[in-house]
């Protein structure tokens, strides 16, 4: 197999792994959180970014690679959200424990 065709097959390979995951995850109550809600946005954007690397692959169409530089930057947006979002719920949770071990909270 050439070059051209691995990388036409690892990208459907994560093109559908990715939308599938997508798909299933918007089941779930991922909007009722900070961290879920950038999960999801990072997750939809990659989807997105190899949907697209996909389709361009097969229909080799104009201005791809705007729509391309477009969802990289979308989803460093989420890539950054998520991380936010991790160090806030982390910051979160060591105020908890902190609480707990002094015995403010009587949980």
């Amino acid at each position: 197999m050439s070059l051209e065709g691995w990388r036409i097959l690892t990208i459907s390979m994560a093109a559908v792994g990715q939308t599938l995951f997508v798909l299933l995850y918007m089941t779930f109550p991922w909007y009722k959180t900070f961290l879920g809600r950038a999960l999801f946005i990072k997750a939809a954007t990659f989807m997105m970014l190899v949907d697209i690397a996909v389709l361009g692959r097969i229909f080799d169409w104009d201005h791809e690679d705007i729509w391309i530089v477009v969802l990289y930057g979308t989803t460093a947006f989420g890539v950054w959200a998520q991380l936010v979002a991790f160090l806030c719920q982390r910051i979160a949770h060591r105020n908890d424990d902190r609480e707990y071990y002094r015995g403010v909270r009587s949980d």
